[in-house]
């Protein structure tokens, strides 16, 4: 009698808070039926477990409210009217951490508090959500405390919100989106839980919080002006998006170790910014637009990244932190630009660059002693630049440019450096400067028009190896030092 006493004060409590009665059910009670007219109101609450509410309502602006307890059990509502509301809660009634319906980085750091107390004192798991709204103006909220749950949203009117919450491992998230101006929003607690995000129409906006390991993100916007905001805490978690159309935006953190991130943008002037923070990390980014542009951040050890840019005008800036990295960057359109920073020890960048007409490398490379390795090709273009900088030990620089009006500006601090520069076209320009011991230059240039300067000092046992076939060529070189040795050929 008196669990009886104290179960009703506490749904008493809760219409106070929710403004609603709502009807008690207790354990395995099983609810079905529809409703048809405006402005419905569902108000469930059922205790204990294996409960089971599925209902339908027929109308504009209709309502459900659905409180489950337990565990086993499971909801599935659809709505067909414009302007419904769905409110959805399984969690252990009186749970003192209350989901909001929007979130930001207050709600991050509470989630952070509450995943660090460890094991949840109260949990209600193995249950299953299922709400299929097709009007206009409708919303959902869910929450889910527990481990094994599920749910799924079906939303293909224009102007919906989703706002969904899951604290407890293994969970997972699917919410499908048709329209314009939709919005879902997700979060995530709990180790190997799974979110999915379907949106296609225009104007649609995704963000998403997981904190766990062994995660995994699936994004998919189709069509125009879409954005992507998510924020990823864990090991070995996996982030993948894919956008097709135009003006479309992407945004992501991710924090923790073998962590991968891929991302697809197929539209005209889409943008990026990835940023990744700890070790044996990965980044794979494709463009395939014109006017596409991405800037990606990674901070710790042994990290990839992997950037192909197949449209024109394209630019990307990159910038690693640490020591092993590796950048490839391919870009095939015409006047693309790439710029790319580098700090500390054994780090390497490949570039290759293929199209034409005004491409631009730029490099700001290794501001601490380091043994890094640059590859740069540039192919069939013209009016092509790249200026690289080295300061470390041990660096080697390789640089083939074909095409007209090119540029090479190579500058090597340390020791024991490498530049073999190969370049084969028109009014092509090289000044190399290296300073340490133990360096070598070798130069091969054809063409018309080409200017080359080099000059080592100060340094021990450098050489410099030249050799020019084409028109109005100039050469100047300058050592001082020991053991230097210069072999030039000019025709």
């Amino acid at each position: 009698m008196l669990d009886k006493v104290i179960l009703m004060e506490k749904v008493f409590a809760i219409s106070l808070l929710t403004n609603f009665l709502p009807v008690i059910l207790l354990a395995q009670n099983v609810v079905t039926f529809d409703t048809t007219g405006s402005g419905n109101s569902q108000n469930y609450i059922q205790t204990g477990q294996n409960n089971s509410i599925h209902f339908g309502q027929s109308g504009n602006r209709g309502s459900a409210h659905i409180y489950q307890t337990g565990n086993f059990n499971d909801a599935a509502i659809r709505q067909t009217g414009d302007s419904c509301n769905v409110i959805i809660r399984q969690a252990p009634l009186f749970l003192e951490y209350q989901f909001p319906v929007h979130f930001g980085d207050s709600l991050v750091l509470r989630a952070a508090h509450l995943d660090s107390l460890g094991a949840l004192p109260y949990s209600s798991d193995d249950n299953r959500i299922q709400v299929d709204q097709s009007g206009k103006l409708d919303s959902i909220s869910i929450s889910q405390l527990g481990i094994n749950n599920e749910l799924a949203i079906n939303q293909p009117g224009d102007t919906a919100m989703s706002f969904v919450h899951q604290l407890g491992d293994s969970s997972y998230i699917s919410i499908d989106q048709w329209g314009i101006v939709n919005i879902a929003e997700a979060i995530q607690i709990g180790d190997s839980s799974v979110m999915l995000i379907r949106q296609i129409g225009d104007s649609l906006y995704a963000k998403t919080i997981q904190f766990g390991d062994s995660s995994s993100i699936f994004i998919v916007q189709d069509s125009l002006n879409n954005t992507v905001k998510v924020v990823q805490i864990g090991d070995s978690s996996r982030i993948a998006i894919s956008q097709i159309g135009e003006d479309d935006f992407v945004e992501t953190l991710q924090w923790g170790d073998s962590t991968h991130i891929s991302l697809f943008q197929s539209g005209f002037a889409d943008s990026a910014f990835i940023a990744q923070r700890g070790d044996s990390n990965e980044v794979v980014l494709r463009q395939s637009g014109n006017f596409d542009w991405a800037r990606l951040l990674q901070r710790g050890e042994n990290n990839r990244l992997y950037v192909v840019q197949t449209g024109d005008s394209s630019s990307s800036f990159i910038n690693q932190e640490g020591d092993w990295h590796l950048i490839e960057i391919i870009q095939s359109g015409i006047r693309d630009y790439a710029e790319v920073s580098q700090s500390s020890y054994g780090n390497r960048i490949h570039i290759n660059q293929s199209g034409s007409s005004g491409q631009i490398v730029q490099w700001m490379h290794n501001k601490f002693p380091a043994n890094n390795i640059i590859i740069i090709s540039q192919n069939s273009g013209s009016g092509n630049d790249a200026w690289l900088e080295q300061k470390g030990w041990a660096d080697k620089i390789f640089v083939e440019q074909n095409g007209t009006g090119n540029e090479v500006d190579v500058t090597q601090h340390g020791n024991s450096n490498l530049a073999n520069i190969a370049v084969d076209g028109r009014h092509n320009q090289l000044e190399i400067k290296t300073l340490g011991s133990g360096n070598s230059i070798g130069v091969e240039a054809s063409g018309d028009n080409s200017k080359v300067s080099i000059a080592q000092n100060p340094g021990a046992a450098n050489s410099v190896n030249l050799e020019i076939n084409g028109d109005f060529n100039k050469s100047v070189v300058k050592q001082i030092g020991n053991k230097n040795k210069v072999n030039i050929k000019q025709q």
